[in-house]
């Protein structure tokens, strides 16, 4: 597709970003080695003693403390990859971390690297390095560098990727892990480029606030450097090419130190990277530079970083600016729109670049959009507005809570202008060579926009320019969340399709299957040794009820299946016998409930009829399913009539008892239908005949030998 200009936005390439001149790293061996002391260099900060008002005004003498060792380059011209890394070390460790230790050579090898970022979006982008004299000679600047860091490839360990003659190979034969890209322990907050020639107080500000700046010069120690006074004074308007990081000043240094008078005093502390241990008070190592210094570069950077001990060190980077090399783009709005990629994030901050300083920014959070071409097309979920002091990069954290799920398209609208309302200036990735180095920017359609006129056009249509540089950072959500009408359980931002389990969510727990909690599912849930009664998909803690779990009923006691409870439980109007906490629909049984025994026929309590429990050796009388203790009575059981007393069967009984108006004769505990006899029976003798007392007869009975004479089947004396 062919390219076009726009009007109503003024473009403007970039072949000399950041330092205003494509920087070389001079090599170490090019130089020779000074040995003065800095006998203030004590690891400490120094300020003038009359200031004590750090921070909020300016002292005429100050160094950073708690800097890092002095590194050595040597034997490779890789001096801007040492100076991002020192930077780096002394913000982290400013803002409270350990001192850490970032490896160069990862910085050098990732910043011309091909890679392709985590989330594709850097998908025909690329930074090639195809000079001879190779990735650690070629050099670099200080915004390509930044660029490359903010892309979160550089701020690795020096674990990852030592500084050695072996890595070194690795690194030009194109031999390096590509895994290694992004393992990083460090992400660039922000980059802030200062004028170290016409605004020397804003530069004091960015070393005070961040730690140390990043300078370029023109090294040569024969006639620039005085070795007494370990001072260096270039009197020549010539382009820099070596990077130092600088970490203080002495607005009174004098200029009689310098081997050539610059005829105003104040200086620079510089800090090289030609040192080693018990080396770093010369040349090598620290060194004052004269403010007015002429091969010095107005370009001076300070970054602001996070690590992973920080909550600002965000999960995810949506991003498409992969190039490293930058153009300009001077326009009142310009937005990106982004496809979440994850299951659940929530939208933390957005960052973006600016080639100017003093603009007045609104950035606006748009979600869902319904038009892939117009990044107004969603709702708008957030506007946050601000003010650039400094050109740089600027990450602005949201002001409300925003999430995104997978697939949503979102946008980052930015309106940018000065503070007279002229356009803002936008950094844009551009393709381009230079000095055997290949920038490649392949924008997408429906990246990247900019604004014409009221109307947004595609950067796909504009000549010059390939993304915006402006990326959204997220944080993957894990827990339980509620996302589009359910409530899922994320894990780094991603839905645990294969949990299934219980999940405590403020203060309740609740039944999540495949990730989701199942509204639909009552039953029991096995969670730490427990099985727990879920009701509607939430434990239920309060239920005292019977669940039916693969094809056995579980007795539940305020949620919990309790195990030890034999007992009864009422369940829609029955009442069941539990068992070692499940129903036994085998049982034939007597349970003593709320202080009566109940007789369970098949695991229910049989409250239809009478009839006879063994229990523990005994015999029982139920009556209406309750054991009745209050009798004597006779009950059939199993083809025989049984003598009940007090509610036990009496097999040592021989008597009478009277049942429905009969009198029967009891013999052992069960009356003898084919018994005929005496029974004595209250202090009389009862004619029995087959069982039953034989209230008609009267007349002769022999028993026992004797012959008795009966009346109304009673034994008359």
């Amino acid at each position: 597709m062919k390219k076009k200009f726009i009007a109503g936005i003024i473009f403007a390439s970039s072949l000399s970003l950041g330092a205003g001149a494509w920087r070389q790293s001079v090599r170490a061996d090019e130089q020779n080695g000074y040995n003065a002391d800095i006998p203030q260099m004590q690891g400490q900060g120094i300020e003038d003693e009359t200031d004590n008002l750090y921070r909020s005004s300016i002292p005429q003498k100050y160094i950073t403390d708690n800097l890092p060792q002095i590194k050595n380059q040597s034997p490779y011209g890789a001096c801007w990859s040492f100076v991002m890394a020192a930077l780096a070390e002394i913000n982290v460790s400013r803002n409270g971390g350990n001192m850490p230790d970032y490896s160069e050579m990862h910085l050098v090898n990732f910043t011309y690297d091909g890679t392709t970022d985590p989330l594709g979006g850097f998908s025909g982008d690329s930074n090639y390095c195809g000079s001879a004299k190779g990735k650690l000679d070629i050099g670099c600047n200080y915004e390509l560098a930044a660029s490359s860091v903010a892309n979160w490839k550089g701020y690795a360990d020096e674990s990852v990727l030592p500084y050695n003659i072996g890595n070194a190979t690795a690194v030009e034969n194109g031999e390096v892990d590509s895994t290694l890209a992004y393992d990083d322990t460090a992400h660039i907050r922000n980059f802030y480029l200062g004028d170290i020639v016409n605004d020397r107080d804003n530069v004091k500000e960015l070393i005070q606030e961040y730690g140390a700046v990043g300078v370029d010069y023109y090294n040569k120690q024969s006639g620039y450097y005085n070795e007494a006074t370990n001072s260096y004074y270039c009197n020549s308007d010539i382009t820099g090419n070596h990077a130092v990081t600088i970490v203080g000043w002495d607005d009174n240094y004098s200029a009689s130190n310098f081997a050539i008078s610059p005829g105003k005093n104040g200086a620079w502390l510089v800090r090289n990277s030609w040192g080693s241990v018990g080396d770093e008070y010369n040349y090598n190592g620290y060194f004052w530079m004269s403010y007015y210094d002429k091969s010095l570069d107005p370009t001076a950077i300070a970054v602001d970083c996070v690590t992973k001990a920080d909550s600002d060190f965000y999960d995810n980077n949506y991003q498409y600016d992969g190039s490293i090399y930058s153009a300009t783009c001077r326009t009142t709005a310009a937005a990106n729109i982004y496809t979440a990629q994850k299951g659940y994030e929530q939208l933390k901050a957005i960052s973006f670049v600016t080639d100017d300083t003093d603009e007045d920014y609104t950035i606006k959070i748009y979600n869902r959009l319904n038009d892939p071409a117009d990044p107004q097309s969603g709702s708008l979920v957030d506007t946050i507005t601000g003010t650039t002091s400094y050109k740089g990069m600027y990450t602005i954290k949201l002001d409300k809570t925003v999430y995104v799920s997978k697939n949503d398209k979102y946008s980052v609208v930015i309106e940018l202008t000065k503070h007279d309302g002229s356009r803002g200036a936008f950094r844009c990735e551009t393709s381009g060579n230079i000095s055997g180095i290949r920038f490649t920017a392949s924008a997408a359609e429906n990246t990247s926009f900019v604004l014409s006129k009221g109307s947004w056009v595609d950067v796909v249509n504009v000549n010059g320019i390939g993304n915006v540089r402006i990326k959204a950072y997220t944080d993957n959500m894990s827990g339980l969340i509620y996302v589009d009408g359910k409530w899922n359980y994320y894990d780094d931002g991603v839905i645990k399709t294969d949990l299934t389990t219980l999940i405590k969510y403020k203060g309740n727990w609740f039944y999540l299957r495949g990730g989701t909690i199942d509204w639909g599912y009552t039953g029991l849930v096995k969670y730490n040794g427990n099985w727990f009664y879920v009701k509607s998909g939430k434990v239920d803690f309060s239920a005292s009820t019977l669940c039916k779990y693969n094809g056995s009923w579980w007795y539940v006691r305020s949620g919990v299946v309790d195990f030890s409870k034999t007992t009864l439980v009422k369940y829609n109007g029955y009442w069941f016998y539990v068992k070692s906490g499940r129903v036994d629909f085998s049982a034939v049984t007597l349970i003593k409930y709320n202080g009566y025994w109940f007789y369970v026929k098949n695991g229910v309590v049989d409250f239809s009829g009478s009839t006879l429990c063994r229990y523990n050796g005994y015999w029982f009388y139920v009556k209406n399913g309750v054991v009745n203790f209050s009798g004597s009575t006779l009950c059939k059981y199993n083809g025989t009539w049984w003598y009940v007393k007090n509610g036990v069967v009496d097999f040592s009984a021989t008597t009478l008892c009277k049942y429905k108006g009969t009198w029967f004769y009891v013999k052992n505990g069960a009356v003898d239908f084919k018994k005929s006899t005496l029974c004595k029976y209250n202090g009389n003798w009862y004619l029995v005949g087959s069982g039953v007392v034989s209230w008609n007869y009267s007349g002769k009975y022999k028993y026992n030998g004797n012959w008795f004479n009966i009346k109304g089947g009673i034994v008359r004396f």
